[in-house]
């Protein structure tokens, strides 16, 4: 790894800010589990960022274990770990290095328009890849896009060991096609050296003109990061992105008590797998019926360590095969009459 990659952990301004505890506790506390949270969360992401004309947005979840090379790529990349040893961060780390069979969990996405706009937040037009690793909270500015920048996104810390992601995203920005990496994690709040930490951190390249910021990695240097980093490739142009969480808490996919102590078997492997399709089918059925061309409006797979789990056709599903068909009488709109929303 050529590149030289510097923590930068965030003190607390004189005005006070969002620390990593507010971040995480934004999402309350919901029924639906954490997975759950996540797959919800990053589809709906997915689909909001799926604006381009004529293309197929694609959605993909892949679960693996990385290779010794990879494993190596990750220290180098989180060799500054944030101070203190009850850190979560830090002890989440620790844990994953340590562990004899570690877990990588990437959620991507294809045929979308990636994480775009500065990748600042104190300019006039904070975009998307500002508000996803930068600001908390900032309301969604696609039409009739879900949720805002803060709340569900706490599913994806929760999700990880770590409590970080290392994000991945190719997008258009000021007419030409850029590579992005950064690397974000929320902990908790610390003191330091006579100062107080919010508790959020992030890995990248050092500013030239801010010190003690990082930037995310840029092109060339991005995609060999994402390389060695054990990321999908990409196909020249594919705008999109991947979000990569670090030993990923599979313990409801599994029916762990305890998780795993020494990896997981292949009847647990399994197990995931169809767990994770079963709840991509129901909570994202409409986006895989077929329209009258037999085209979805997204296509969505799932690898569970190298074994596809892929959601089928809710046609085939008897459960949702009424379901499928109602949603294509809505979409024909061939009785309007019979379409109504009392309290709209």
């Amino acid at each position: 790894m050529k590149h030289p990659i510097h923590l930068q952990s965030e003190p607390n301004p004189p005005s006070g800010t969002i620390t990593a505890e507010g971040l995480l506790n934004t999402m309350g506390r919901p029924k639906l589990s954490a997975t759950e949270m996540l797959i919800r969360e990053s589809l709906q992401n997915s689909w909001d960022a799926g604006r381009i004309e004529g293309v197929q947005p694609h959605f993909a979840i892949r679960i693996f274990t990385p290779a010794p090379e990879q494993m190596e790529a990750y220290g180098k990349f989180f060799s500054d770990r944030p101070t203190g040893e009850a850190c979560p961060v830090r002890r989440g780390l620790d844990h994953f290095f340590s562990a004899k069979a570690p877990v990588l969990m990437e959620i991507s996405d294809r045929g979308t328009v990636g994480l775009g706009g500065p990748t600042r937040a104190d300019g006039d037009d904070a975009g998307d890849f500002a508000n996803f690793l930068r600001n908390i909270g900032k309301p969604r500015d696609v039409e009739q896009g879900g949720g805002t920048y803060g709340f569900g996104k706490s599913s994806f810390y929760l999700m990880s060991g770590p409590q970080l992601l290392v994000v991945d995203t190719l997008t258009d920005f000021e007419g030409r096609e850029q590579r992005r990496l950064l690397a974000h994690a929320a902990g908790e709040s610390f003191n330091h050296e006579g100062r107080h930490y919010t508790g959020r951190h992030w890995w990248g390249v050092p500013s030239t003109e801010i010190p003690d910021f990082v930037d995310p990695a840029l092109d060339g240097a991005a995609a060999e990061l994402a390389n060695a980093l054990g990321f999908s490739s990409r196909e020249a142009g594919a705008t999109g992105t991947s979000l990569m969480l670090l030993d990923p808490h599979l313990e409801d996919l599994a029916d762990l008590q305890n998780g795993p102590t020494e990896g997981l078997s292949d009847e647990l492997r399994r197990r995931i797998g169809f767990r994770l399709q079963e709840m991509l089918l129901w909570w994202c059925w409409p986006k895989l019926v077929r329209n009258d061309d037999g085209v979805a409006p997204m296509r969505i797979t799932i690898d569970c360590f190298g074994m596809d789990f892929s959601p089928p056709d809710p046609d085939s599903v008897p459960q949702l095969f009424g379901f499928a068909e109602a949603l294509r009488q809505v979409r024909k709109k061939r009785d309007e009459d019979s379409v109504r929303s009392i309290r709209p």
